[in-house]
């Protein structure tokens, strides 16, 4: 691992994956629940606590921007609120701290499944009780950390 990384690990048995930038000094920057308020803002956390006893891998990229702008970005961005899982997500973040856009792979997969690939009509009626639930929740908790940015449109400050 290497200063500016984008270091990932595989939670619940692979079902999602968390998100940093390394620091290359053993700390990483990421999405972290944040002690001082209900929800999460981006945090400088040791290697070992990102990782929760995970393994810990590095995803490459064929083009991206120099480390130093990468961490110079994550570092800029320190204390930022606005997680949403669909739209300001650990993943979005460090892809935007590597190349300047951000996005999410998780998030593109789970709306090529919603819109129907193979199965997904069985699997959603199948999981709808759980599902349903959830994304009333996700909906909820967003409202929440959008108002507690005190902007009331939520979203990633920079």
């Amino acid at each position: 691992m290497a200063l500016g990384d984008h270091l990932y690990v595989e939670r619940m048995g692979g079902l999602y994956s968390h998100h940093a930038i390394d620091c290359g000094d053993g700390t990483v920057i990421h999405y972290w629940p944040d002690a001082a308020a209900f929800g999460s803002s981006v945090q400088r956390t040791t290697l070992e606590e990102f990782a929760e006893g995970g393994r810990v891998l590095i995803l490459p990229y064929a083009s991206c921007d120099p480390a130093e702008t990468v961490v110079a970005r994550a570092f800029n961005s320190l204390g930022a609120r606005g997680f949403d899982p669909l739209t300001s997500n650990c993943e979005h973040f460090v892809v935007w701290c590597k190349t300047g856009a951000g996005e999410s792979s998780q998030v593109r997969s789970a709306e090529s499944f919603i819109r129907g690939g193979p199965g997904a009509a069985a699997v959603a009626l199948l999981f709808a009780p759980v599902l349903v639930p959830a994304a009333l929740f996700a909906a909820l908790v967003g409202a929440v950390w959008g108002a507690a940015d005190g902007d009331g449109r939520g979203g990633r400050r920079r």
